[in-house]
């Protein structure tokens, strides 16, 4: 498609950007449309590390948003978490 998208714009003699170039950029995008998932999951998973090292209470939407963006194990295994505050023995 974007070949023939060029061809219609060299054919109106209008060159614009080549066709590799075109193609490169369209890979760039399509790269860093892949990375904006693994950044959430990278900052859901360090907020969940933080509130289960502090032993804090966790929403029930933010633990939706774990099962459905970083995991389902860990997000059901979050579900059925009890939520009562534990003392740590020393």
């Amino acid at each position: 498609m974007i070949f023939y998208l060029s061809l219609f714009l060299l054919g109106a003699g209008i060159q614009i950007i080549s066709t590799h170039s075109l193609i490169g950029i369209v890979f760039l995008g399509a790269i860093l449309l892949l990375f904006l998932p693994l950044i959430w999951m990278i900052t859901l998973s360090k907020k969940c590390q933080k509130k289960l090292k502090n032993n804090e209470e966790m929403s029930f939407k933010f633990k939706i948003m774990v099962l459905v963006f970083v995991n389902i194990l860990i997000g059901v295994l979050l579900l059925a978490r009890s939520e009562k505050k534990y003392e740590v023995l020393h």
